[in-house]
């Protein structure tokens, strides 16, 4: 059906009877698992069809949605129609048809909601794999809150409130940038039809649903809404089997992210999700390690113990049904699936514990520092405290009116005190059953992590879904398992690799290692790993880290060695990290330093979970080119090398590094990635190298092998140049720098070179003093070679000569060797600087950085305060010139007051200088659009109309036409109605449709009417079969069509005058539009004079009147005496007059340009411009560089092609400004930049 495949499985023959008759039906029909949604898709107000009550209806119930159990074909159902159809009345699309069924109802009817919208969400999940292999990841990064966790951080403390039985109510944190709700009721409501469908077939799944809305009723944790209807927000829900839970069998799942029907915001959406304010998994799984009495909880249905405010319950809206009635129901507490749950709930506890934390200090500390949401993993060192514990966090969450429950510990002591009925079930100390804690199995009688791998089934065909479905698994947070874990991961790297889609089989070589892989992990025994990792009464303990690296990945574990009261040692494998090798090859050296690095975040983020203290720290490295980098000062490394011993050095301690033989080091494993047989016989792995458990003087010498060359070691360069003329090359390199403090810097390093060398100091450490000291050695450097001439006669103690340019400023020489202005105000009570300020010399680039630089300083000020600014310590010679030309050349004063290029009038297009018959070379446009009223009675609904504007290119005659619509076909019907009674024309012209880009929303339409692919197509067909020529301006150039734009301007020019808001009829807008042609076809097109015995001025309508629209080439009738002609010979005479007196006085007026001082402006290629956009500041319009000219017959260019970050683009010159860049470094970095995009 329509094109779509359906596959069935199963047939079956059927019987259908009415309901209402004897009538019954056989047919055999194919087994589908679903039709089609529900049928109707909403419910239909049956009170508003006037549906006659004696009819019998096949389907009595036809206005409420259902599933459609049965497709009958068109053979079948026209065997069951009968004679008799009834029309509905006020409705003309609905009948009712009788059948053997009864009646039944057809016909459409119109919506009152929104019609369902379908998303298409894609992702690529190549990308996300990619997390599996990346070079590096950082462990130990802290985060810093959003603005937005600010806000809902603030927002919970403001809004918090705590009721009278103790429990917390707390305000939903919307974000106020987000849009408007949706309606969500209809996509809730459609969710509980499905439910019901499935509760028909699932007895089992109706039964446990039941009994957790129930239960929702029974603890108020749900109320009934007598009132339907208002705002707020519906929330779909379903049931999640739960089958290794022991207490809840099936979840119900509220769905706040649900997309309304009405597209608008989902609840979550609307929300803040808030920060995360708990530890992760890792750090508790580590910290739990730590303890040697440890103690598992869980708090009972937490999200649903802290209550919503009134005014937030509305967002919580759900379906139900009460005796087979849907009725609604809002949600009173925290509700799982919210997107700002998880912290409200986990804020909760946090100001529980702050509350509370003077009566129940340990309590409230393991509320923020040992919760993973309502899951508590907790310890201590003796029993007694571990028993106050338990009391204390029973007692504090029941003042807030939550229970404990689930409780379990390695020693049978601590619980003594805890109800039987609130134990875990699996809790027994007697024998060897296992607990679930955070995803891991921990067996509580032997206190030990047990790994319990699932087999995998080995098939013929494996596909790269199976394979990584597998593999994700496997669970080992603290890499226990590391050796296999990265073998696995190896092999989803190679399928990524192989580039096979997701249900293809994968190549032989992946197939053979995966079917290994499979059979020795379905061989595997359950693995247990000791939870405690120090020994008792420990007095010494110490951290042992290991790294290496190999072609397969790289890879790090940490080691616990603790030494008890008998000199005895227990070594433990804390954890482990491992990575892929990169897909872009990495030599081995530089894999062996990530491994490192890894290494050493994996010992900061230990460290900090611990939070134990250690005697001393051990790192372990078997490649000699990774120590010499850590113990390498990091400015002498290449770029990938230095940054990583960066980071190396600022977590290690550098002399904590040390030398292992690759087969004592146990992350040799790690790196390589093992099979489980092979990681079964690893020796090493568990506890580390043997001699860990002996003394320090016994373990084997660290001997790091000397090189006689370190790889990615930067060269050092060192150039030295001779040259006589010293200062010229001085010169040189302050004429080439860009910024005045720029060339200070480089001054001043230059001058500490040699003070650098004897006192050994940082060249870094920059000071003021040192930056006035370059300044004055560039200053002394500029005006030895400007004021050459001046400053000899002052160091000799002689007069200026009196042609000099600075003898009226009495100048002098500091004690800095400075030329600096004497002056008159000598005796001014103002600082030195100001009273006598340093020379400098007009037209010098040294002069230019420094008004630059007060010119940016200051905001980029204007010409007076930037002189007044740069005059309290320098006195440029013609400054106020120097500073115009300067703020003339700034690009940021330019761009915010751009000078748009200005070009000479071009010469008028032949078809406006040629004599030819009118409208046959024209131009047209649109204006609009205009409402007119349907008919002449009052209350009629308003239309949209258009006029298009056809104006004769010689005569300047215009012809309007009205169009109804914008179709493609309106257009061409008014071209054809325009030459029907004007005649073919030979030449059209018209606007680009990009010129309507920028237009208003009304002219949108227009818009898309003139860039529609179908309307080019038709005109071109038109077009060819007229013999048409068809042109169009160039884009953003409306310029470029002068002629019809003023037309257009003044025919509104009237109507707007006349009309006002006056509605017309079609007929009498087309009527009226008409007599503003005749008037604007009776204006002068040449000058009207003031002598009455002139004639009377040319108008476009001397040349319409009487000639025909498919005329003959007459005879020239100008030179022949009136005597001897005919009449009618006598009238063409007069017509062709009006050509006569065209040439001379309409012609003539045309040759003068309005803009004749207009400069042609010098446009090239690769100058940098900027284009102007309409309704945009200048400050954002795009910046591009000239790829093309596209110069006039004249040789004037009207028209470039600009490269942009957004493509090529061709305007006209008089969108374009030149940006004043000189062709200096800046010009050349600027067009790199622009020519890389």
């Amino acid at each position: 059906m329509n094109n779509l495949n359906t596959t069935a499985s199963y047939l079956t023959d059927i019987t259908f009877r009415s309901i209402h008759s004897e009538f019954k039906k056989s047919l055999t029909c194919f087994v589908v698992k679903e039709i089609t949604d529900l049928v109707p898709n909403e419910p239909v107000p049956r009170n508003r069809l006037n549906i006659p009550k004696q009819l019998k209806l096949a389907d009595p119930h036809f206005e409420k949605p259902a599933s459609v159990d049965m497709l009958i074909g068109s053979g079948p159902t026209l065997s069951i129609l009968c004679p008799g159809q009834l029309k509905i009345l006020n409705n003309d699309n609905l009948i009712l048809q009788k059948t053997k069924l009864g009646w039944i109802l057809g016909g459409n009817l119109e919506s009152t909601n929104l019609s369902k919208s379908s998303r298409c969400l894609v992702t690529s999940l190549p990308f996300d794999l990619e997390r599996f292999w990346r070079l590096e990841e950082k462990l130990d990064e802290e985060r810093t809150l959003s603005k937005d966790e600010l806000y809902c951080e603030e927002h919970f403390i403001t809004h918090v409130k705590r009721s009278k039985d103790g429990r917390y109510i707390v305000a939903l944190p919307f974000d106020k940038t987000k849009g408007k709700l949706g309606n969500s009721k209809q996509t809730a409501l459609k969710q509980l039809l499905y439910l019901r469908k499935r509760f028909q077939r699932d007895h089992e799944y109706k039964r446990e649903y039941t009994k957790v809305i129930e239960e929702y009723l029974k603890l108020g944790h749900m109320t009934l809404v007598e009132t339907i209807g208002g705002d707020g927000f519906y929330l779909p829900h379903h049931g999640v089997p739960k089958l290794d839970s022991l207490t809840t069998m099936l979840r119900v799942v509220f769905n706040a992210s649900v997309t309304p029907s009405d597209g608008g915001c989902s609840l979550n959406d609307c929300l803040l999700v808030g920060p995360t304010i708990q530890d992760d998994l890792i750090t508790l799984l580590l910290r739990f390690r730590t303890h040697t009495y440890v103690i598992l909880a869980d708090i009972e249905k937490m999200y649903r113990q802290f209550l919503v405010r009134d005014s937030d319950r509305k967002y919580q809206k759900i379906l139900w049904f009460v005796n087979d009635e849907i009725r609604e129901f809002v949600l009173n507490t925290v509700t799982f699936g919210v997107a700002a749950a998880p912290f409200l709930a986990i804020r909760c506890l946090h100001q529980l514990a702050d509350d509370e934390q003077e009566r129940f200090p340990l309590a409230a500390k393991i509320l923020k520092r040992d919760m993973y949401v309502d899951n508590m993993l907790t310890g201590t060192n003796s029993v007694e405290e571990a028993r106050s514990i338990c009391t204390q966090m029973t007692q504090v969450l029941r003042t807030a009116g939550m229970n404990m429950r689930q409780w379990a510990a390695n020693d049978p002591n601590i619980l003594s005190d805890i109800e039987s009925k609130n134990l875990d079930a699996n809790f027994d100390l007697s024998n060897d059953n296992t607990l679930k804690t955070l995803g891991i199995r921990w067996r509580a009688k032997t206190d030990s992590y047990v790994y319990k791998i699932k087999p995998i089934s080995v098939t013929e065909r494996f596909t790269k879904r199976k394979i990584l479905s597998e593999i994700a698994k496997i669970f080992d947070p603290l890499g226990l398992l590391g050796p296999i874990i990265l073998f696995a991961k190896k092999i989803m790297q190679d399928i990524w690799k192989a580039k096979i889609d997701w249900d293809e089989t994968v190549p032989n070589d992946i197939y053979y290692q995966w079917n290994e892989f499979c059979l020795q992990l379905s061989c595997l025994p359950d693995m247990s790993f000791n939870r405690h990792i120090l020994t008792n009464d420990a007095n010494e303990i110490q951290i042992h880290g290991f790294s290496d690296a190999s072609e397969t990945g790289y890879g790090a574990c940490i080691y616990m060695r603790s030494k008890d009261t008998f000199g005895n040692y227990k070594i433990t494998l804390i954890c482990s990290k491992s990575r892929v090798a990169p897909v872009k090859t990495r030599s081995l050296p530089r894999l062996e330093l990530c491994g490192a690095q890894l290494l050493a975040n994996l010992y900061v983020h230990t460290i900090r979970s611990i939070r134990i203290q250690v005697d001393r720290t051990y790192f372990w490295c078997d490649s000699s080119i990774t120590l010499h980098w850590i113990n390498t000062a990091p400015p002498t490394l290449k770029t990938f090398v230095a940054n990583r011993v960066v980071d190396i050095q600022l977590k290690t301690e550098i002399h904590a590094w040390r030398h292992i033989r690759s087969e004592d080091n146990p992350a040799d494993a790690l790196s390589k990635g093992q099979l489980p047989n092979d990681f079964l016989n690893n020796e090493i792995w568990l506890h580390g190298p043997p001699w860990l458990q002996q003394n320090e003087t016994e373990w084997p010498e660290s001997h790091i092998i000397g090189l006689t060359e370190i790889p990615e070691i930067k060269k050092a360069h060192c150039f030295v140049t001779k040259s006589d003329s010293y200062c010229a090359h001085l010169l040189k390199i302050i004429e080439n720098q860009t910024s005045l403090m720029k060339l200070k810097r480089i001054f001043a390093l230059c001058l500490r070179l040699p003070k650098k060398y004897r006192t050994n100091t940082k060249i870094r450490d920059m000071r003021i003093k040192d930056l006035q000291k370059a300044e004055n050695a560039v200053i002394r450097l500029v005006q030895g070679s400007v004021f050459a001439n001046d400053i000899a006669p002052l160091k000799a103690n002689k007069p200026l000569n009196e042609k000099s340019s600075l003898a009226s400023l009495d100048p002098f020489i500091d004690e800095e060797n400075i030329l600096r202005v004497g002056g008159r105000i000598r005796k001014a009570i103002a600082p030195f600087s100001k009273r006598h300020p340093i020379l400098l010399s007009k037209n010098n680039f040294f002069t230019d950085l420094i008004i630059q630089h007060y010119h940016t300083a200051h905001f980029h000020t204007g010409i007076q305060n930037t002189l007044y600014a740069i005059r309290e310590n320098y006195w440029p010679i013609d400054g106020r010139n120097q500073i115009r030309k300067n703020i003339r050349k700034c690009t940021i004063c330019f761009r915010a007051n751009p000078q748009l290029c200005q070009y000479k009038m071009g010469d008028l297009p032949q078809v406006r200088v040629t004599q030819s018959r009118p409208f046959y070379n024209v131009g047209v446009d649109y204006c609009g659009p205009f409402f007119i009223k349907e008919k002449r009675y009052r209350n009629q609904k308003f239309i949209k109309i258009y006029v298009a504007i056809f104006v004769c290119m010689t005569v300047k005659a215009i012809h309007i036409e009205v169009v109804e619509d914008l179709s493609t076909e309106g257009f061409i019907a008014a071209l054809r109605r325009f030459i029907s009674r004007r005649g073919l024309p030979g030449t059209i012209y018209s606007d680009n449709g990009t010129n309507f880009r920028g237009a208003h929303n009304k002219l949108n339409e227009l818009y898309e009417l003139l860039n529609s692919q179908q309307l080019k197509i038709n005109l071109e067909k038109f077009t060819n079969s007229n013999k048409i020529e068809w042109h169009f301006i160039p884009p953003h150039s409306p310029n470029f069509g002068g002629l019809w734009e003023i037309s257009v301007k003044q025919f509104k020019h009237h109507f707007k005058r006349v009309a006002a808001d006056k509605r017309f009829t079609l007929a009498e807008f087309n009527t009226f539009s008409i007599e503003i042609e005749a008037i604007l076809n009776s204006r002068p097109i040449t000058r009207i004079s003031s002598d009455i015995n002139d004639l009377s001025a040319i108008t476009p309508g001397h040349f319409l009147i009487g000639d025909s629209l498919k005329g003959l080439p007459e005879q020239n009738y100008t030179k022949i005496p009136d005597n001897r002609l005919s009449a009618w010979e006598i009238m063409s005479k007069l017509k062709q007059q009006f050509w006569e007196r065209w040439n001379k006085e309409y012609l003539n007026e045309l040759n003068i340009r309005h803009n004749k001082s207009a400069a042609e402006p010098k446009l090239t290629k690769d100058l940098v411009v900027l284009i102007k956009e309409d309704n945009t500041p200048p400050m954002q319009w795009n910046m591009g560089i000239i790829t093309d000219v596209h110069p006039g017959a004249d040789k004037i260019i009207r028209v470039v092609t600009v490269r942009t970050k957004h493509g090529l683009k061709k305007r006209p010159t008089s969108k374009i400004a030149v940006l004043p860049i000189d062709d200096n470094l800046e010009k050349q970095e600027t067009i790199s930049k622009l020519k890389m995009m």
